[in-house]
Formats: C-alpha cells, structure tokens, sequence
C-alpha cells in the first residue's frame, strides 16, 4: 500500500484497544510509509493520559501504551507545521467546520501532496474534511458511533 497519512484518531489506535484497531494496524502494517503531523505526538500523549484519568486504562496499560507509542511515533515520518501548513489549516478550519487540530492534521495530509495518500481517521469532522478534499480515506464510511463501514475510499 502506499503512503498513509494516521490523524491523532488512527494513532491512538495503535495502542489502545478499541473500535478500529484492527483497521488501524492492518494499515500501519500494510503501508510503505507512516506519516503523521508533529502535533499528533502531545495529542495521542494526552489522550493516553486522559484514558488513565478516566479510568479506562489501568497503570500498567498506560504505561504499556506509552512505551508502544513511543516505539510508533520513532516509525512515522514527521510533517512539520509549516507556515504554508498553518495558514491552510486557518483555511481549512473554516471551510470544514473543524478544530484547529483537525484543521492542522488535514492541511499537513495535504501537504504530503501525494495522489495515492491514504488518510486515516475516525474523527468525523475531519473524515468528512478529508473525503470533501478529494483524498483516500480509511475507513471509507464511518457509522453514527464512529465504528467504520468499509475500509478504505477509492477516488
């Protein structure tokens, strides 16, 4: 498979077990590159810590997961947040109706500027940023719990 693109969603999922782990890894597993935005290291630590908080993730598996992202993150080929990147992203922003971070990760796939790019996200806002930006996106469609349907869009 050819490059994919994994939004702070899709990387979270890598570590934690949840509805589209399955997905996430076969991707990670199957694609010639992992790409991410710098931004999603703090925001899959924080969702990681937040897990804990919640209690959804015992001391053990926190610390498990971190080692396990630490080990993911050292794999992904970092997009950096350009200037051209942060002024897309205001664009973005407005035109998707998303969150700065959202708005950043979709810019920075956008970015990559690669007609084969995968994007691999569960947020649905950004899902819908993504398939409106005219780029692959996995899961193809998502249900009204945010579960995917299928797994991969075509073009």
């Amino acid at each position: 498979m050819a490059l994919v693109y994994f939004d702070s969603s899709a990387l979270v999922k890598l570590v934690v077990e949840e509805a589209g782990s399955q997905l996430a890894a076969e991707l990670w597993d199957a694609c010639d590159g992992a790409l991410s935005s710098r931004l999603a290291y703090p925001e899959v630590r924080a969702a990681l810590a937040a897990s804990a908080r919640n209690h959804d993730l015992g001391a053990g598996d926190l610390v498990r997961a971190e080692q396990a992202w630490e080990e993911f993150w050292a794999a992904t080929r970092k997009v950096e947040l350009t200037a051209e990147v942060e002024q897309r992203a205001g664009h973005l922003a407005r035109a998707h109706a998303l969150r700065g971070a959202d708005a950043v990760h979709l810019a920075s796939a956008l970015a990559v500027d690669d007609d084969d790019l995968v994007v691999a996200v569960w947020d649905r806002r950004l899902h819908g940023g993504v398939l409106a930006s005219g780029m692959r996106v996995a899961p193809a469609g998502l249900d009204a719990s945010g579960d995917s349907t299928v797994a991969v869009s075509s073009t």
